[in-house]
């Protein structure tokens, strides 16, 4: 394993990655506000899996990225 590409690919795909996470918990909140007219439990699950998504993103993965590869910061270097 080339342990500074690695670092390079995780720079570079972070910003992309959180955004689209994020996207999708937006996405599925919205499919949820629009559900909750047709079925209460189905847009309950919605808001669940949107929450899910968002918290893991958010708390998790930055988490748990720390953990493997230690508190390496994602900026660029000078």
């Amino acid at each position: 394993m080339n342990r500074s590409h690695l670092t390079l690919e995780r720079r570079r795909t972070s910003r992309a990655i959180r955004v689209l996470d994020l996207l999708t918990g937006g996405l599925l909140f919205a499919d949820a506000a629009i559900i909750a007219r047709v079925g209460a439990l189905w847009a309950v699950f919605a808001l669940a899996l949107a929450l899910g998504i968002v918290l893991a993103s958010i708390v998790l993965e930055p988490a748990t990225t720390a953990a493997a590869f230690g508190d390496e910061p994602l900026a660029p270097r000078p």
